[in-house]
């Protein structure tokens, strides 16, 4: 449901790819324009759905014949390991919204939360000492726009992305999956 939607003014769309489903981008999903509206005023509209919110500019380009789109890099700059009511929370905080994905590994039993767009400015490793399941945190800077977060945790786990107000937290329980 994220969406940034551009008009463009006294404009006709001439373009004859108007839906692009695969974009090489963390942060965009898919692209479609549109001739929205061509009376009183010619419109074309632009969207852009998003995997999830970032921060963003929309410019003119020097030579004023393309309009660019770009997304700001965010930087990660600390980790929070909590635990409430049988669950454990990695709060991660960045200067940005951030795109979080997570998936399970196992042998070991381990959590991947992969930030994208982003880059690390955090420690090595996060002891999960006062944690029910996570027994360390490893972060390393993945490639150039990835930054990789590992919760070392002792049994199989469930994982969920919370959005909070100024920071994402990765929700770990217990795994219903477990006898």
């Amino acid at each position: 449901n994220n969406r940034l939607v551009i008009d463009i003014n006294n404009a006709n769309m001439n373009i004859a790819n108007t839906n692009i489903t695969a974009t090489n981008s963390t942060i965009v999903s898919a692209v479609r324009s549109a001739q929205n509206q061509t009376e009183p005023t010619k419109i074309t509209r632009v969207v852009f759905d998003l995997n999830s919110l970032a921060d963003y500019s929309v410019n003119l380009s020097s030579d004023k014949k393309s309009i660019e789109v770009s997304f700001k890099v965010s930087q990660v700059s600390n980790i929070a390991l909590t635990s409430s009511n049988g669950a454990d929370y990695v709060n991660i905080y960045g200067d940005t919204n951030l795109s979080v994905e997570t998936y399970m590994l196992t042998n070991p039993d381990r959590v991947v939360i992969n930030v994208f767009n982003a880059v690390s400015s955090l420690d090595e490793t996060y002891p999960g000492d006062d944690c029910n399941y996570i027994k360390d945190v490893r972060t390393t800077q993945y490639d150039s726009k990835t930054v990789q977060i590992v919760a070392d945790v002792n049994r199989l786990v469930e994982a969920e992305v919370i959005k909070k107000n100024g920071y994402t937290s990765v929700c770990i329980t217990k795994s219903s999956l477990d006898n």
